[in-house]
């Protein structure tokens, strides 16, 4: 069992002088971060004998979980959330609402992604998807259009329609699939007709994806 000041005699003296709180708590974290990826590991470790408790988006991607190891706990303290999931992945979707900050969050994204495609050059955006919009109004329509003249073909179709069913699914802790109503439909048929063009995508492994510039030319 570990004890209050463990990490110490991994410090010079001075520091265990002028901060001896600090390396405490960093020590408690520390292997509290340890005993998480051993869970981790351990549930892993019980899907490979009982594959039927993998989430079903494992089966669809045809992939499986893999162990972590030491290096990921490192990644998951420095990266944090957003980061973390961009560095272990292929490709990125970016979601934006049609508001006036649409363009700003769209770049903010497609920034970010080229930030972490220094150190994962398989990297890139899929593209670009127009959530909770309303048909109807101007200014949703508006900022779409904004999106496309800005992106191009990097904006996806077909845009996900703002329908009251997400909120009552969500609010039910069920997929939005589940929910049984003609807006919860829509929806559904939306996301799935992203899900299979995504899928059937052919992306390759050196540092050449979709470009995330302004022009919306980039190429696969």
């Amino acid at each position: 069992m570990l004890k209050p000041g463990w990490m110490n005699r991994y410090l010079p003296a001075i520091a265990q002088t002028v901060v001896p709180d600090v390396a405490v708590a960093v020590g408690y974290l520390w292997a509290g971060l340890m005993f998480a990826s051993a869970v981790v590991n351990a549930y892993v470790a019980l899907t490979e004998r009982e594959p039927a408790r993998l989430p079903p988006e494992f089966g669809i991607l045809g992939t499986r979980p893999a162990r972590w190891a030491a290096e990921d706990v490192v990644r998951a303290r420095s990266h944090g959330l957003t980061r973390n999931a961009l560095a272990a992945s292929h490709t990125a979707v970016v979601v934006a609402e049609p508001s006036l900050f649409a363009l700003q969050g769209a770049a903010a994204a497609l920034e970010a992604i080229d930030l972490v495609r220094t150190d994962n050059l398989r990297l890139r955006p899929a593209g670009i998807i127009v959530n909770k919009l309303r048909a109807q109004s101007v200014e949703h329509r508006f900022r779409c259009e904004e999106l496309r003249q800005t992106y191009g073909e990097l904006v996806l179709d077909p845009p996900l329609p703002d329908r009251a069913a997400v909120q009552q699914a969500e609010g039910a802790c069920v997929p939005v699939q589940a929910w049984r109503s003609p807006g919860a439909r829509e929806v559904s048929d939306a996301l799935e007709d992203h899900l299979e063009t995504l899928l059937s995508r052919k992306y390759g492994d050196g540092p050449l994806g979709v470009s995330t510039s302004r022009n919306g030319k980039g190429q696969v």
